[in-house]
């Protein structure tokens, strides 16, 4: 509550544990997903990145604090407590309480990446989309009235995301898709291939939660969809990003 209004964050970000998918993944799948120090800035699927955390900053010279975004000085003095706590569902509702919001609609960090690719094989992608949002759930069940979760589908496969979107939102109450606006394997949102998607959506009351990241290893940068409207962006690398 901030000045007698209640507040809602709508873009809050976990930050996953580094053995998420080791925990939650079934076995067979486990050794495909990889994601490692330091930083967790050495992250792939099937031996290839999916992203260039590894090259923002040289490997050798960081310290290894556990979490994306560790190597940053400034960063661990201001989460501090959540970083001592390991990002932890509990730390999280004491950032909120410090920062007056009421409630947090929770987005994913390693979560941005970690399906977004092309030729990603579609029963690997269902299956680390399960093994986020079952987690995201036990996550959320800290405090189900503040901490709500937004989910990852297997976009690779529309039928897979109708059936992870049904089961993420009756089985484990999460309440939105999380959405990169990119093209994906010649698909854009307007693609009819997505329409069974929304029409699933529509009907459990889940909004699409259309959410940009880092741009090297999308198919489409951010840079091509702003173009799209007819708008042009200056020469600079594009980050959308947040810890908490």
């Amino acid at each position: 509550m901030k000045d007698g209004f209640k507040v809602i964050d709508a873009d809050r970000h976990v930050l996953e544990p580094s053995d998420l998918f080791a925990r939650y993944l079934p076995a067979k799948f486990r050794d495909r997903v990889r994601i490692e120090g330091p930083n967790q800035s050495r992250r792939s699927i099937d031996g290839e990145p999916i992203s260039d955390a590894d090259k923002m900053r040289p490997g050798t010279k960081q310290e290894d604090y556990g979490f994306t975004f560790g190597a940053s000085k400034s960063w661990r003095e201001t989460f501090a407590d959540a970083l001592a706590a390991k990002f932890d569902a509990a730390s999280n509702i004491r950032d909120m309480d410090r920062e007056g919001v009421d409630v947090g609609v929770l987005f994913p960090t390693l979560g941005l990446y970690i399906m977004w690719r092309n030729n990603l094989d579609p029963e690997l992608s269902a299956a680390i989309c399960r093994a986020y949002n079952t987690w995201l759930a036990d996550y959320c069940s800290y405090d189900r009235k503040r901490l709500h979760g937004v989910a990852l589908i297997p976009l690779q496969d529309p039928q897979r995301a109708v059936a992870e979107l049904k089961h993420a939102r009756e089985k484990l109450g999460l309440v939105g898709i999380f959405w990169r606006p990119n093209k994906l394997c010649g698909r854009t949102l307007s693609s009819p291939d997505y329409f069974p998607v929304y029409e699933v959506a529509a009907e459990l009351g889940v909004p699409l939660c259309i959410h940009e990241a880092r741009a090297p290893f999308s198919n489409k940068p951010v840079r091509t969809v702003i173009a799209n409207l007819g708008v042009t962006l200056p020469a600079t690398r594009w980050n959308r990003c947040s810890p908490l």
